[in-house]
């Protein structure tokens, strides 16, 4: 089942983070990184449905791991592939054995390949096949704890409100330091805010989602108070207004906006949700590669490229999207007998 006002704040998402990607010097208050937190506040609504349709952690990881690997999988290898075809025509940051480990093999395993490795928690920043990657490791290590906590400690409500307290490490670890693991604590405070207001929308029990969703929201504004630089996001009071004064009010208007669209509309809506995840994993290097290469021609020509690229994206998007599921349809048949 789909839901118009998540499938619309998905292609915002998207737009935020692309927009900001290919026009770097643009005066739009939100940038990418609120775009990827508007998914974190996505992933922490739907998180709750997807585990009430589950029966085990097993099964509820297993689950997100069929939705997420056949895409990354595919897209990442045609990343690659398009790097070394163009190895010789622009001069870029090309994928290396290393970024292909660290990504088809240590983020889908919460990076655990890769502490044990090097034999530190404490190792510093490492890259992945394309710069957009790094959310996926944010995603995988949020859905992991939430369901060690909703299926073995059988907090169904309290998942994420309790994950919330870790968030505050953040403060501790950015002032020591600067990698992965601590990358992640500081995004605890949107995946918990998304959840509160499953809660607040679906329980009977409207007043734990609201209070779930003012603690995220105090939780981050001490954060911001405080000052937290990571790898992926510097929180300061500087920019913390384009989260509290429009992020968080934006999620809650996209979310209660009642949409009222002809069935052909809600359907390209829903077509481009489904291809925020591909074209999101592959829009980075290989658009910037392109516009890089657009720019020795001068701004008109950077321009008409930015267009062609985001058509190329979606198209691209479109059969990655298509082999994936094909993939994973395979998968099932080989795994169910008969």
């Amino acid at each position: 089942m789909r839901f118009t006002n998540i499938d619309i704040i998905r292609v915002v998402s998207l737009a935020l983070v692309i927009f900001s990607h290919y026009v770097p010097d643009h005066p739009a208050f939100l940038g990418g990184t609120q775009g990827v937190v508007l998914f974190f506040f996505i992933s922490g609504y739907c998180i709750s449905m997807t585990s009430q349709k589950r029966k085990s952690f097993k099964e509820f990881w297993f689950a997100r791991w069929e939705r997420l690997l056949p895409v990354l999988f595919v897209s990442g290898l045609f990343i690659t592939i398009v790097k070394m075809s163009l190895v010789n025509v622009i001069k870029f940051h090309y994928t290396s054995l290393p970024e292909m480990f660290n990504t088809f093999f240590c983020l889908p395993l919460l990076d655990i390949p890769f502490l044990i490795y090097r034999g530190s928690l404490f190792e510093p920043d490492y890259q992945f096949i394309d710069g957009a990657f790094w959310s996926l490791l944010v995603e995988f290590r949020f859905y992991f704890l939430f369901g060690v906590l909703y299926f073995f400690f059988k907090m169904k409500k309290m998942s994420s409100f309790v994950l919330l307290p870790f968030a505050l490490i953040s403060i501790w670890t950015s002032q020591y330091f600067d990698n992965r693991l601590n990358d992640f604590f500081m995004y605890l405070t949107f995946f918990s805010f998304g959840n509160g207001y499953y809660h607040f929308k679906t329980d009977s029990e409207k007043t734990f989602g609201a209070i779930t969703m003012l603690i995220s929201f105090s939780v981050f504004i001490v954060l911001s108070l405080m000052g937290v630089d990571h790898l992926s996001l510097l929180l300061s009071k500087k920019n913390s207004m384009a989260f509290y004064g429009v992020l968080f009010p934006l999620f809650l208007i996209l979310m209660e906006l009642p949409y009222n669209f002809s069935e052909r509309t809600n359907s390209w809506i829903t077509k481009l949700a489904v291809l925020s995840y591909p074209a999101y994993l592959i829009h980075q290097d290989l658009g910037l590669m392109i516009l890089k290469l657009a720019d020795t021609y001068g701004e008109g020509v950077r321009a008409l490229a930015t267009i062609v690229i985001v058509g190329l994206l979606f198209i691209i998007s479109n059969y990655i999207q298509v082999v994936s599921d094909r993939l994973l349809l395979l998968y099932k048949k080989k795994k169910t007998p008969g």
